[in-house]
């Protein structure tokens, strides 16, 4: 058993106490909200306990009264201690107020964290009695009955001499339409109501009638649902959305009468459902949106999930149906740890890092080029929408004579693409073009003819055939394709002599050696 001091407010005005008080009914759910529990009344003090059930209990309370419709702090004693998985809160006011005939205190809890902040109040407790009399009630509870459907009511009276029975009364709501359940013995503590529906709220207040029958005691107002040990009906996962990190889920409960829903959730690895949620409260809607985003699930892995409806009895239900999903990749890939570039027979070989052998979230490679001397701007080498899916590469289109830098990006199966990548540069040897041969070059009707050979060279991008005349420099008469193999010179003048040869120009524009020379007169 735990006891906590009471702490001291900073001003005991009316208004703090009610400003306290708001700000315990609105503000976020800190703390397992405490409900009323039990009472007792003696000529000295009024005892009241209130309990909470979970894993978040206070760490101090405050405890308040309504007193000729005002709030007031209690500053009787008072302690908290815990049973399992149950807080209790428990305090004695040894200066109560006096209970006039047909009067009710209002007592309610507004527990706080260390920080001072509040959480959700419990509920009003009634306490109602009047000390003057001989005979009043002490202790006033009601619970669920634990094996069956009921409610069960106990009390203690200070006194039975002089009472001639007790009257039980019963309502569904806490202030009005309340009508006589049953009439029991004086000496009778207890009286189980089994003409009750599963998880509805009672509301119940006792009598004692005196034996002159001109004057009865009323207890205060307890309240408990009858137990239902039926689990409720699964829900239905409707729907199960992948998203960065997570997924959402969209949960369907066909039976009205559940207090929520659970999550539950493997790990992707091993098949084992484990619990991922507090219980979450069902709204009006039947429809529950779940979003499992804060643990950042890993989106190389698919994962299941199933749920359950639990009871306002705490009954769990059988699981739903699974489902499963794979989360989207939230983080870029990883680049290739190596890549090589290397020239072999004028073209460019790549060769990197198989990173989807690491990475099951690979599903292809990009590849881009950037000529040394130009823009600087990488220039994919690929059809647009298409991704490599080996680790190597062959850059068929590099020109002889050329720097080039490539680079090799990542892209998983979600689309993203690494925010660098791995870049290797090569250096491409100069390819110097082999000229046609066998020139040949005789004059006939209408100009002078030429035909040659070409040479087995692969890259060659025209044929350049050149003319010169005895004392002048050659100059260029034609390019030609790269397939040409003849030329009709229609442009020789009657009478003059000219002498030719060719050269060959490659794809990266270097040109050939001259070919022998051919002369011919016109």
């Amino acid at each position: 058993m735990k006891t906590k001091k009471t702490p001291l407010l900073i001003a005991c005005s009316v208004f703090f106490l009610f400003s306290f008080f708001c700000q315990a009914q609105t503000s976020e759910k800190l703390f397992d909200k405490p409900f009323f529990y039990e009472s007792e009344l003696t000529p000295e003090m009024i005892y009241v306990k209130w309990f909470s059930t979970g894993t978040k209990p206070a760490w101090d309370f405050l405890v308040l009264r309504f007193d000729e419709k005002k709030v007031v702090q209690v500053n009787g004693n008072k302690m908290s201690y815990l049973q399992n998985d149950t807080t209790f809160y428990v305090v004695q006011d040894t200066v109560p107020p006096v209970i006039r005939p047909g009067e009710m205190l209002q007592y309610f809890i507004s527990p706080y964290d260390s920080n001072g902040k509040a959480g959700e109040s419990s509920e009003i407790a009634l306490i109602s009695g009047d000390l003057t009399q001989k005979a009043w009630f002490t202790s006033t509870q009601a619970t669920k009955t634990v094996n069956d459907f009921g409610v069960n009511v106990r009390w203690k009276l200070s006194n039975i001499a002089g009472v001639k029975f007790i009257n039980i009364y019963r309502s569904v709501f806490s202030d009005k339409d309340y009508m006589l359940l049953s009439s029991v013995s004086a000496t009778e503590t207890s009286f189980t109501d089994r003409d009750t529906k599963a998880d509805v709220v009672y509301f119940y207040q006792l009598e004692a009638v005196s034996l002159t029958g001109n004057k009865s005691i009323k207890s205060n107002v307890i309240f408990s649902a009858a137990f239902n040990p039926q689990p409720p009906v699964p829900p239905y996962i409707e729907s199960v959305m992948p998203v960065k990190g997570g997924a959402v889920l969209s949960i369907q409960i066909t039976d009205e009468e559940v207090a929520g829903v659970r999550i539950y959730r493997d790990d992707g690895l091993v098949p084992t459902l484990i619990l991922v949620s507090d219980l979450i409260p069902k709204s009006d809607a039947s429809l529950i949106v779940f979003y499992d985003t804060l643990s950042a699930l890993s989106g190389r892995r698919t994962y299941t999930y199933a749920a359950k409806t639990e009871s306002t009895s705490f009954v769990e239900s059988d699981f739903s149906n699974k489902v499963y999903v794979r989360p989207v990749i939230s983080n870029p890939p990883d680049i290739p740890k190596t890549v090589e570039a290397f020239e072999e027979d004028g073209k460019v070989k790549l060769f990197w890092e198989d990173v989807e052998a690491r990475d099951i979230g690979i599903v292809g490679y990009l590849i881009s080029r950037v000529e040394e001397g130009k823009n600087n701007e990488f220039v994919s080498l690929l059809p647009e929408n298409l991704l490599l899916d080996v680790n190597n590469f062959t850059d068929s289109t590099a020109l002889s004579g050329k720097v080039y830098s490539y680079m090799v990006q990542t892209v998983d199966i979600d689309g993203n693409v690494s925010l660098s990548g791995a870049v290797a540069t090569v250096s491409l040897q100069t390819d110097i073009p082999v000229p046609p041969f066998a020139l040949y070059a005789f004059s006939i009707e209408n100009g002078i003819r030429l035909e040659w050979s070409q040479s087995i060279y692969e890259g060659i991008e025209s044929v350049n055939l050149y003319r010169y005349q005895s004392g002048s420099s050659a100059r260029l008469l034609v390019k030609l394709p790269s397939d040409a193999f003849d030329y009709l010179d229609e442009t020789a003048l009657i009478g003059n002599q000219y002498y030719y040869y060719l050269t060959s120009t490659n794809k990266a524009g270097t040109e050939s050696e001259p070919s022998e020379t051919a002369a011919a007169k016109r």
